[in-house]
């Protein structure tokens, strides 16, 4: 064995054999059950929040009084609501404006996280320091206590 061999050590266990290099993140993902399990999962329900106004048995805002509160049967999956609403033409209806606020909530979040996580590499010193502190106390605070304090506003 050559000294290159031996210096390589323990990383060369993981990677398969024949390639000399470890798997991207998205072989590694998708060689777990669980991950398509989730990764169909949402596909599903984006589909479903973008089919909806085809999907859904009802119009969502429609009222029926005389089912009021009926459970899960053959005219109502999912059964109604207290002003006999279908309750699965309203989760699918309210799919859409979810799905988009998640993703709308996720690029901003992704920019922000992006823009300070390099800034702060690339500078380090005291603006590595401040942005650490920042970022620490940030995820100090309780999610409930800044949701209140949004929801206030």
């Amino acid at each position: 064995m050559s000294a290159v061999d031996t210096a390589a050590g323990p990383s060369t266990a993981a990677t398969p054999p024949g390639t000399g290099r470890p798997p991207g993140f998205a072989r590694r993902l998708l060689r777990r059950p669980l991950a398509w399990f989730a990764l169909l999962w949402l596909g599903g329900v984006v589909l479903l929040a973008l089919a909806a106004p085809w999907v859904a048995p009802m119009d969502p805002l429609d009222q029926d009084l005389l089912a009021v509160k009926q459970l899960p049967g053959a005219a109502h999956w999912l059964g109604t609501d207290e002003l006999g609403r279908d309750v699965l033409s309203r989760l699918l209806h309210g799919a859409l404006p979810t799905v988009v606020g998640v993703a709308q909530a996720l690029a901003v979040v992704s920019v922000l996280g992006l823009a300070l996580g390099v800034s702060a590499g690339y500078f380090g010193g005291r603006w590595d320091a401040f942005v650490s502190q920042v970022v620490n106390r940030i995820q100090a605070m309780p999610t409930i206590v800044i949701m209140l304090a949004v929801l206030t506003v």
